[in-house]
């Protein structure tokens, strides 16, 4: 474990314990969730460092939950292609072609789509055996993580990071990378979960947004704009993932019953979603269209 002793948005070394939650991988362990005084980041500490987290994303594949999902494995398999649909669409409208990089991008399935349109594409991923997948049955080309630095400045048209800024370790050092490979004119995609969402204030530490000890910071809309300027990006449009809500809601109520509640999921779901829509609290999950500062 390592214990953290300066905010990643502001610099500054005072806490306040934000949320006590346990991880719902397989351990039961209880984590630490705090907030800076100065400018509200939460994030979890101590944490494991980056090789103690490789244990908890294997126990996280292999657990019960994660082979037999919550919604069932053929739901969860339509949600996943429709979101994926879903994605190309969104990228589509902002860019027509051009070098896309997928980083965290899985077994490829997005990048294949986008290289059926004549995108040149690259992925970024740190599982072994879905990088291989993607290389050897998709023909795409995806890379360890530390091949990320290696890019021309200047590179890519877009960046994609789809649930995944999150779980990096080194966050500042990531974005000033992310900041240098990237087009003045290009777009980054962040997806996030929004710990102020209605569903995550409601289940507090059973809402499974926290997914702890995965995601290492929880973020806030002030946050994350905080963040992006420090790096020199600002976002440009707010578009909610309206599904998460419902998705979020069930595994959290299977997280503090141990069993399904379907119908108390798709309430809480609509009432965040309510919520959202009324600028009362965020979508449970958003994605965050940002631009390079020139």
């Amino acid at each position: 474990m390592e214990t953290l002793t300066h905010c990643f948005v502001c610099e500054k070394e005072k806490f306040t314990n934000y949320l006590e939650c346990n991880s719902f991988v397989g351990t039961n362990e209880q984590f630490t969730i705090v907030a800076c005084e100065e400018c509200g980041f939460c994030f979890l500490n101590p944490r494991p460092d980056k090789e103690g987290i490789k244990s908890y994303r294997s126990l996280q594949n292999t657990n019960s939950e994660s082979k037999n999902n919550v919604l069932g494995n053929k739901v969860d398999l339509f949600i996943k292609k429709r979101r994926i649909k879903k994605r190309f669409k969104l990228v589509s409208r902002i860019k027509k072609s051009g070098k896309i990089l997928e980083i965290g991008c899985s077994n490829g399935e997005l990048l294949s789509i986008f290289k059926k349109h004549n995108w040149e594409t690259v992925g970024i991923e740190k599982n072994p055996e879905e990088r291989k997948y993607a290389q050897n049955s998709l023909n795409l080309d995806v890379r360890e993580e530390e091949e990320l630095v290696k890019f021309e400045e200047h590179f890519f048209d877009v960046i994609m990071l789809w649930h995944v800024l999150e779980k990096v370790h080194d966050l500042n050092k990531f974005l000033t990378t992310i900041f240098q490979k990237i087009k003045p004119d290009g777009v980054l995609i962040i997806s996030l979960p929004m710990c102020e969402s209605y569903d995550a204030v409601l289940y507090n530490k059973f809402w499974a947004g926290f997914n702890l000890p995965m995601n290492l910071y929880h973020f806030t809309e002030d946050s994350i704009k905080a963040l992006m300027k420090k790096h020199s990006f600002e976002i440009k449009k707010i578009i909610p993932i309206k599904s998460d809500s419902f998705y979020m809601s069930a595994k959290s109520e299977k997280h503090r019953l141990n069993k399904n509640n379907f119908l108390k999921a798709f309430r809480v779901g609509s009432l965040s979603n309510r919520m959202a829509k009324l600028k009362i609290s965020p979508y449970s999950s958003q994605i965050f269209i940002i631009k390079p500062q020139n």
